[in-house]
């Protein structure tokens, strides 16, 4: 996470958002964050206006709490760390993709809504997730930041011959040592094969790794990673790319339902990237 890009639209899940990106980036190796709001003012906007001073003052406006929370990321991440801030008058995906190519980021922080909160970012947090060709860590808006010591990867056991693993590790790049709890989420209590021949496999990945062995016999994927989420000492839920993640297989509102209810802990959606 050596660059962060960081959507923020003065909302309460976007401040939150923040918060948990403060203390991260005491954890994490950072040299460069961007906060990026996208003003979003449509022709409706611009004939509504009561003078034409006002879209002047809350351009100011916007300025003074960007600085702000410039400031405080600062604070938080040392002089070691470059914190940036802009706006944007395009709309908000287009706004983060341009974003995207001007300061290539490692990874976007983005919050999400909880079922009584609707916000900009909110919104559209599946949106960006879905079209962002870096990671995207989302942020649950009643989540607050824990010390990042173990994360959960749910992952098809039988599959685990081709794992993306340098995704997960570039992912968790940490100033501490990060244990993985691998899940393998199916209606049959063991991976398909012989149990001690995967496991075997498993090692051989991850030889070099912290890590454990977790197996869920929920029918409900979605309720399976949650499950294991709640009920264990894991700080962030990590989505594999592609074919190997069971978010990407799922639909839009399923997607919806599993960042949304998923109160207490992160989902960080990782992409392909080459080995």
């Amino acid at each position: 996470m050596k660059t962060i890009l960081i959507p923020f639209d003065s909302s309460s899940t976007s401040r939150n958002t923040i918060d948990y990106a403060c203390h991260l980036l005491k954890q994490m190796k950072t040299e460069k964050v961007f906060i990026l709001q996208a003003l979003e003012l449509s022709i409706f906007d611009s004939f509504s206006q009561s003078s034409p001073d006002e879209p002047v003052e809350q351009q100011h406006n916007v300025e003074l709490e960007l600085q702000e929370i410039a400031e405080k990321l600062q604070s938080f991440a040392g002089p070691g760390t470059i914190v940036k801030y802009a706006t944007s008058n395009f709309s908000l995906l287009r706004a983060i993709h341009e974003a995207i190519v001007t300061v290539q980021p490692d990874v976007i922080i983005a919050g999400s809504d909880s079922q009584d909160e609707e916000t900009l970012i909110g919104d559209e947090v599946i949106s960006i997730a879905k079209s962002s060709p870096v990671p995207v860590l989302v942020i649950p808006s009643a989540c607050k930041y824990q010390t990042i010591k173990s994360v959960l990867v749910p992952c098809n056991f039988k599959d685990l011959s081709n794992l993306p693993l340098l995704s997960v590790l570039k992912a968790i790049e940490s100033q501490e040592e990060v244990k993985l709890e691998l899940l393998n989420v199916s209606s049959k209590p063991n991976p398909n094969g012989n149990k001690e021949e995967v496991e075997a496999r498993i090692q051989e990945l991850l030889k070099d790794q912290n890590y454990h062995l977790n197996y869920s016999s929920n029918d409900n994927i979605v309720d399976g990673i949650l499950e294991f989420a709640d009920n264990n000492p894991v700080q962030v839920v990590i989505a594999l790319p592609g074919k190997h993640s069971f978010f990407y297989r799922l639909t839009h509102s399923s997607i919806t339902q599993a960042l949304t209810q998923n109160s207490s802990k992160p989902v960080l959606l990782l992409k392909e990237i080459e080995e």
